[in-house]
């Protein structure tokens, strides 16, 4: 009886978890008619698949969804790359300063984004980056870092040393021990790496507002935005590229789940 009880409240936190997704996606299907007749809440009366055509047409969501693609998965591989090799060098390596250059990353965590808005700004304007992808990557890649380093440095400890012993006395380098033997090790730790990355990374809006200016340089979340008009917005059309700019999160997070439930479940019997 006590497991039904969990059972049945967990299945209602999900619900309740799930709704907002299903009333975004059930709007979508809706005219602005509808919506303010007062069924904003229920099924739609008629199914208006129009308004993915609007959304993708009208309102430029594939070129939206393409520039976050790139810049996303750019961001995210490098930075997951990047923190992979300064954690092995601070988790498995013994030297000195170690442990302050692990807390020198680690103060990024407490530095907030808003903070620092200015010098980015100025430093993408004198170095040529301003309004380019690779300048807003860069910016992405800074930011996904701290954390990154935090939590695969944290697994990678857990790690016996054995391992790299045992490859020295084999013959082999560091950059093999580190691509063959610790990098497969740690993908529970990347994926959940991967997947925070992307989450922060894809819905990221300010620094996308303020370092892209030209109209097809945009982010899904400014151009998103830009479908919002002063006198008028099509609520359905809206709501359909919502609709289509949450299933590529959705999707990731259904493919990496696993991995993270395996990292958090090592790190508590390791811890």
């Amino acid at each position: 009886m006590k497991k039904i009880i969990i059972n049945i409240g967990l299945a209602l936190i999900a619900a309740i978890q799930m709704y907002p997704l299903v009333w975004m996606f059930l709007l979508s299907l809706k005219t602005n008619s509808e919506i303010y007749s007062g069924n904003s809440m229920g099924l739609p009366r008629e199914l208006h698949f129009e308004n993915y055509v609007s959304a993708m047409g009208t309102g430029n969501v594939l070129r939206y969804m393409y520039n976050s693609f790139l810049i996303t998965a750019a961001a995210v591989a490098v930075s997951t790359l990047f923190a992979a090799m300064t954690a092995y060098a601070i988790a498995r390596m013994q030297w000195k300063g170690g442990k302050y250059v692990l807390m020198l990353f680690l103060m990024g965590i407490m530095v907030p984004s808003q903070a620092v808005i200015l010098p980015i700004y100025l430093i993408m304007h004198k170095t040529g980056l301003y309004n380019t992808r690779f300048g807003l990557t860069i910016v992405y890649i800074v930011f996904a870092l701290p954390v990154a380093i935090f939590i695969i440095s944290g697994f990678m400890k857990s790690l016996p040393f054995e391992l790299e012993e045992a490859a020295t006395l084999d013959g082999a380098g560091i950059y093999r021990i580190f691509f063959k033997i610790i990098f497969p090790l740690v993908q529970p730790a990347l994926a959940t790496v991967t997947v925070f990355s992307f989450l922060s990374t894809w819905n990221e809006f300010m620094y996308s507002f303020i370092l892209l200016d030209k109209e097809k340089l945009r982010t899904l979340t400014v151009g998103l935005l830009a479908m919002k008009g002063q006198y008028y917005t099509n609520w359905g059309a809206m709501m359909a590229g919502l609709t289509i700019a949450a299933l590529p999160t959705l999707l990731i997070y259904l493919c990496f789940s696993r991995r993270i439930q395996e990292s958090f479940v090592a790190g508590a019997v390791k811890g």
